[in-house]
């Protein structure tokens, strides 16, 4: 099974929807905690801090050693503080410089990982069947850090983590206007039958309607905001209209599901099917609901207009377009 996850990962509590994250050593420091302490309470699946990569252990390939991108230290468990309670005082941190695959050793740094549930979601074991989970009854600065639990007969209680691949995240600057490939138009927004449509014009440089800022949200789902009038991009349901306001994506999973767009990598060009976004590389970007947003022309009424419209894949109405963020 570890043969088939990604090297790089980012690791989601399924209970409490948390990122596991490393402290940098500026919060450690400030807090009171060890360098390489671990939390489960990341909200941000951008963040340099919820990056680690797996390394399939050498003596086992069903174990895997843990190391953060950020400080390049292995996970393993230790005792961090007094405690007459063992299961409390055990916690996972990445403290180890070097992969230790001695299963009688104490800083043995494999985990096996047990996909007893299914899907991508996991229990990390210690070889002395301890799984890794959020303390979620201790106390600052040691709330949501990772603790070291006994599994119980048949595993019951114990907690998994949903893998994510980071090479499969897009991360975006924050701050962006789209740009044809082969024309000199830029996509901007222009009211239409008093409707924000998004069209592609010819760039003036006092033209603010051109610029967008995007924010990821969840998994790597994103949200674009149009700069000019501060409202999101929505499916409308068939166009793609820059109208939701941040209450309505604030409240209640009706509202927020067609604000949220899929980027997904689809080569190393800068080309949007829509089809892309970025400079260096190309990705596809899905609406929640599963469609595909493609660039249709416009409807009779506006012969000149052309906007950004949902279809399904291979529809006859169908015409993508090249775009680079510019």
């Amino acid at each position: 099974m570890p043969a088939l996850l990604p090297r790089f990962v980012v690791l989601k509590h399924t209970n409490s929807g948390r990122y596991v994250r490393i402290l940098s050593k500026e919060e450690s420091d400030r807090v009171g905690v060890i360098d390489g302490f671990l939390k489960c309470d990341g909200t941000d699946i951008t963040s340099p801090f919820v990056k680690f990569e797996l390394e399939i252990a050498k003596s086992d390939s069903n174990f895997v050693h843990i190391r953060s991108s950020y400080n390049n230290k292995y996970f393993l468990i230790v005792d961090t503080e007094p405690s007459n309670n063992v299961e409390n005082r055990l916690r996972v941190v990445a403290t180890a410089d070097q992969p230790e695959e001695d299963t009688s050793s104490s800083s043995c740094t494999m985990f096996k990982l047990d996909n007893r549930f299914g899907g991508k979601n996991f229990i990390f074991m210690s070889p002395r069947q301890r799984s890794f989970e959020p303390d979620t009854w201790a106390g600052e600065p040691y709330a949501n850090g990772l603790v070291g639990r006994h599994i119980g007969i048949g595993g019951y209680g114990v907690k998994n983590f949903l893998v994510v691949d980071w090479d499969s995240l897009v991360i975006f600057p924050k701050e962006v206007s789209f740009k044809l490939a082969e024309e000199e138009k830029y996509l901007a927004l222009r009211q239409i039958q008093r409707h924000p449509y998004l069209q592609f014009v010819d760039k003036d440089n006092g033209d603010d309607t051109t610029e967008f800022e995007i924010s990821t949200v969840d998994d790597g789902y994103v949200r674009i905001k149009s700069l000019s009038n501060k409202k999101f991009w929505r499916r409308s349901p068939n166009w793609i209209w820059a109208d939701s306001d941040e209450q309505n994506n604030l409240t209640g999973l009706q509202n927020n599901i067609d604000t949220l767009f899929w980027p997904v990598k689809t080569g190393t060009t800068a080309q949007l099917h829509y089809e892309t976004w970025g400079t260096t590389e190309s990705v596809r970007l899905l609406p929640q609901t599963a469609r595909q947003i493609v660039s249709t022309p416009s409807p009779p009424t506006s012969p000149t207009m052309q906007g950004w419209k949902y279809g399904r894949r291979g529809s006859s109405r169908e015409r993508s377009e090249t775009l680079l963020i510019a």
